[in-house]
């Protein structure tokens, strides 16, 4: 099996996006902080996961409510910590 390193990955600098794929069960693999103004996330890319982006880019992507909230809490650690 390939280590993570040699996988694709997929990345967002799209918080509600990552806070989805997070509530999902989606891990976040690598942060990129080299801009001040934003943050970019990747995730392991697969075809489920670019399957649930494009389901939350057209607005048909369902995630449970309070998976969603603890995951905001989770992925706003990472922004602001160094958590991973």
């Amino acid at each position: 099996m390939a280590s993570d390193e040699n996988k694709s990955k997929y990345y967002t600098s799209d918080f509600g996006c990552c806070v989805a794929l997070v509530a999902l069960g989606h891990k976040v693999v690598e942060v990129d902080r080299r801009d001040t103004r934003r943050v970019r996330f990747a995730f392991l890319s697969t075809e489920l996961l670019l399957s649930t982006v494009e389901k939350y880019r057209y607005f048909d992507l369902k995630v449970d409510a309070r998976k969603y909230f603890e995951s905001s809490k989770a992925v706003k650690s990472i922004i602001y910590g160094d958590d991973l």
